[in-house]
């Protein structure tokens, strides 16, 4: 989960940080509500916001190999 990614407004490209969708010019263009945005633009926040929230619960019940060693060595 990084703390920035690109504007998805069409052609925008503006680096922002990962709370927003969208820039401010972006806003101004399509609303600051998702309900108002163009199907394309919803669904690519939603993808985006799905898979943040999958890696979060990943890292948070994954066990890792280093989890699963013995705490002897493995002998």
């Amino acid at each position: 989960m990084g703390g920035y990614h690109k504007c998805l407004g069409e052609d925008c490209g503006k680096w922002i940080t990962y709370r927003f969708a969208i820039c401010a010019n972006c806003e101004q263009k399509y609303g600051n509500r998702a309900v108002g945005w163009p199907d394309w633009l919803r669904f690519m926040w939603n993808d985006i916001q799905r898979d943040r929230r999958r890696n979060k619960r990943i890292m948070k019940h994954e066990i890792t190999f280093a989890d699963l060693e013995d705490d002897d060595g493995g002998e």
